[in-house]
């Protein structure tokens, strides 16, 4: 069973789930995105979503989705800076 379905069953974030593993030894491997997800997640961060709005959709943390966004050459926004959607009217 993975850390997000322990977490969805016991209605508890993912992130606790993962430091009670760890605290019990259990040996617990990085997580990241499938191939399909890294557009989605580029193309969300794009349209305007923080770091951490991006990683909740995905079930991974805001620094994981920064270290994909760094790998694909999307520049990174200053830290807490919510970008405006770009407009596509004029």
């Amino acid at each position: 069973m993975t850390a997000r379905e322990l977490a969805t069953k016991y209605r508890l974030d993912r992130a606790p789930v993962m430091r009670r593993l760890r605290a019990a030894g259990t040996k617990v491997r990085r997580q990241g995105l499938a191939a399909g997800q890294i557009p989605l997640a580029v193309e969300r961060y794009l349209s305007g979503e923080t770091l951490a709005e991006v990683g909740q959709c995905f079930g991974v943390s805001a620094g994981t989705i920064g270290r994909y966004l760094k790998l694909n050459k999307v520049t990174l926004r200053p830290p807490l800076e919510k970008a405006k959607p770009s407009s596509t009217h004029d």
